[in-house]
Formats: C-alpha cells, sequence, structure tokens
C-alpha cells in the first residue's frame, strides 16, 4: 500500500479513523524498533560471548 498524506487518508476514511490509523502506524513503527533494538543487542552479545570465550580458549 503506497503511503498518502494524512489529509487525503482522512478524507478518504474521517478524520476519527485517520486519527486512530496515524497512531497504528506510530504503534507498529515503535514495535518493529523495538524488535530491531532486541536482535542487535542479541546480536552483539552473542558476538561479545565469542569473543570472550575465544579469548579464554587462547589463554
Amino acid at each position: 500500500m503506497a503511503k498518502q498524506p494524512l489529509k487525503v487518508v482522512s478524507a478518504q476514511v474521517g478524520v476519527d479513523d485517520a486519527a486512530r490509523l496515524a497512531e497504528l502506524a506510530r504503534a507498529a513503527d515503535r514495535t518493529v524498533s523495538a524488535e530491531v533494538r532486541r536482535a542487535v543487542r542479541a546480536y552483539v552479545e552473542r558476538e561479545h560471548q565469542g569473543h570472550s570465550s575465544s579469548a579464554r580458549a587462547e589463554a
């Protein structure tokens, strides 16, 4: 679905529905951002554990 300006959406679905859709879009963005942060954190932790275990193996 192509992005449309809020003004166009509100004309098509009504102002109340457009406001709800905008809030849903913001919530979806926050959810995706949180998922990305969790994935990056997990990746960094795995990488860090890999380096610390290889350092112990070398010692």
